[in-house]
């Protein structure tokens, strides 16, 4: 899984650190790394998620990670507490309660841009 070295690297993060953040070991990451050991599922999503890509994109079935937008959106959310709430209550919510909720933060803004 080269993808997974060059994400850790590009984080400027450790094999330990990874490993710490995902719950194995340092030398389990390795054996990621090299190929000699492939992670489970389970592991794949945990690691697809700490570098916000796509499981397919660890896998090498997808040509580029995330786009940047998205990223950052994604880290936005994390770093807000208010955006993290928002988004946790919208995955309850019906499409229709979402399309509503869009509507009322569009007045919301536009208001507060008018004035």
């Amino acid at each position: 899984m080269e993808n997974l070295r060059s994400l850790r690297k590009q984080k400027g993060m450790s094999m330990k650190e990874l490993g710490d953040l995902v719950g194995v070991s340092e030398s389990t990451i390795s054996l990621y790394e090299t190929g000699k050991r492939k992670p489970d599922p389970d592991m794949l999503v945990k690691l697809a998620s700490v570098f916000y890509v796509t499981v397919d994109y660890l896998l090498g079935r997808e040509p580029k990670e995330t786009d940047d937008e998205m990223l950052q959106l994604l880290q936005d959310i994390k770093d807000d507490p208010d955006k993290r709430m928002l988004f946790s209550l919208s995955q309850k919510a019906t499409p229709e309660d979402v399309k509503i909720m869009v509507k009322f933060l569009e007045g919301i803004t536009k208001s507060d841009n008018d004035e």
